[in-house]
């Protein structure tokens, strides 16, 4: 069975990962405009591409980020990561 990401969750736990309180502070570590993060919220869907290059970048647990699971003390490992993107379908 598939789980269901929500953005807002994902997007709180980014925050809470680099620190950051405000959407506008984390639009700038994602290097999008505020617009874009509201858009993002409104249709619950993500770039997930700049999600995961940011999550590569600061070696995040994508797990961690995506569904919440418990962080790994292992490596993570991103090279030749592959992700298709599915609708959540409600």
């Amino acid at each position: 069975m598939d789980r269901v990401i929500e953005v807002i969750d994902v997007l709180e736990r980014l925050k809470n990962k680099f620190n950051v309180k405000t959407d506008r502070k984390l639009c700038k570590l994602l290097g999008v405009k505020p617009n874009t993060l509201s858009n993002w919220k409104k249709r619950n869907r993500l770039d997930y591409e700049a999600i995961l290059a940011i999550c590569k970048q600061n070696n995040l647990d994508l797990n961690y980020i995506f569904y919440n699971t418990p962080e790994k003390s292992c490596q993570k490992n991103y090279t030749g990561f592959q992700y298709s993107y599915k609708e959540n379908i409600v």
